[in-house]
């Protein structure tokens, strides 16, 4: 084993190869020539390691020793919506591939739910399947699925390394128990087909599947080093760079066993900084990401009660980085008190005006928050109003307190 380095020409372009390791080994009638080239970067050893748990092509998935029953009767059948053209070839050939990997079969069922392709945004369409008759029809699971801004506080204060890991097409690593498929039929181009798998669309598919990575993850979340929202698992620890690849490696090899595949493009692995879930990670802190910032200063006035309501929801899951957030939006809430239909145009006055532009400003200018370090002291800040009460946890940081 020797160290190389050699130049590769090409077109009248020449590339530098700087090898870490390489093997070299003499032809039988020629010279020496190298055969394979290592690398001593312990991020790419561990990602070579377990090479067998990434995902290789679009439809890959795992298979965990997992079942999803169904429960209550479907309603009657519903009528396939009418599709656009320019979907018609691309959900065919998804189906088709689908069926190839035994993610969907051919079936004859007496219920029949429309599938609705959506298009993404690069420019490729996916395969959406209108379950909300069924979802009415069916009880919902009762497994648990934390908000992120809370369990987000759960990560270590003094966490220094981070690793962010997506589990590839998770909900089809879920078997769906045979004599329950026929449930959840479709039908594309005539043909009625049905789910091996676990579908999206399905009201309780997140919360089981949710349940379901808890369980195999159930030895590394107890170490407060490992947590995860869905599919999405961060991994937080204190120390060298050496200690988190351990950490790391253990729950690649838990993932293995378990029958999981995961996405290669979205791992970010050993970073001092990490996106996540919207946030931005760094050693005892979290921000808003650019790209949620982006998306907040595009949100467009709310005209109707519907289009509030989603607005006051993206605000209250952020509520965190909004300082008074109760009193600014006081008057966005007066109008949810008017009984109106959702699609009802707002009564919109100078007082919403101000408080959406507030809310919007805020949250794009929003500062990082500490992660709370549990071996420090917390301090409660309050502040009363006529209608308004409000209060911040702080720590000390540097010798300032902040939230």
């Amino acid at each position: 084993m020797q160290k190389y380095g050699f130049v590769i020409q090409c077109c009248e372009k020449q590339i530098e190869l700087n090898t870490t390791k390489a093997t070299k080994q003499k032809a039988p009638n020629g010279p020496r020539r190298i055969m394979s080239i290592a690398t001593e970067d312990p991020v790419q050893q561990l990602i070579d390691k377990h090479r067998d748990l990434w995902a290789n092509h679009e439809n890959d998935c795992g298979l965990i020793d997992f079942e999803l029953s169904i429960d209550g009767d479907p309603p009657p059948p519903q009528k396939q919506y009418r599709i656009k053209p320019e979907a018609e070839s691309a959900v065919h050939e998804i189906v088709k591939q689908l069926e190839m990997r035994n993610i969907v079969r051919r079936c004859s069922s007496t219920t029949n739910s429309p599938c609705l392709p959506v298009p993404k945004p690069n420019g490729k369409w996916r395969l959406c399947i209108d379950y909300q008759r069924l979802n009415r029809a069916l009880p919902k699971a009762t497994a648990i699925v934390a908000n992120p801004a809370t369990f987000l506080t759960t990560v270590a204060a003094d966490a220094n390394w981070f690793t962010v890991l997506d589990i590839k097409n998770g909900f089809w690593s879920i078997k769906v128990k045979r004599e329950d498929q026929w449930k959840l039929a479709f039908t594309i181009n005539q043909i009625q087909y049905t789910w091996e798998r676990m579908p999206q669309g399905l009201h309780n598919s997140p919360a089981i599947f949710h349940r379901a990575v808890a369980d195999v993850l159930e030895p590394h979340l107890a170490t407060g080093n490992v947590t995860h929202y869905v599919d999405d698992i961060l991994i937080g620890t204190k120390g060298s760079l050496k200690t988190h690849l351990r950490a790391v490696d253990e729950v690649l090899t838990t993932m293995k066993k378990a029958g999981f595949k995961l996405n290669r493009d979205k791992a970010q692995i050993a970073k001092t900084e990490v996106q996540y879930l919207g946030y931005t990670i760094t050693p005892s802190q979290r921000a808003l990401t650019e790209n949620r910032r982006k998306c907040i200063t595009e949100l467009p006035r709310p005209h109707t009660l519907n289009a509030l309501q989603k607005v006051l929801g993206t605000a209250n899951y952020l509520r965190d980085f909004i300082p008074n957030f109760a009193e600014v939006a006081t008057p966005l809430y007066a109008l949810l008190k008017d009984k109106q239909k959702p699609t009802d145009i707002l009564d919109w006055t100078a007082d919403q005006e101000q408080a959406f532009t507030k809310l919007k400003q805020q949250l794009c200018s929003a500062p990082a928050l500490g992660l709370p370090n549990t071996a420090k002291p917390f301090h409660i800040q309050v502040d009363a109003h006529e209608t308004t009460l409000s209060g911040v946890l702080a720590q000390e940081h540097g010798g300032n307190y902040g939230p």
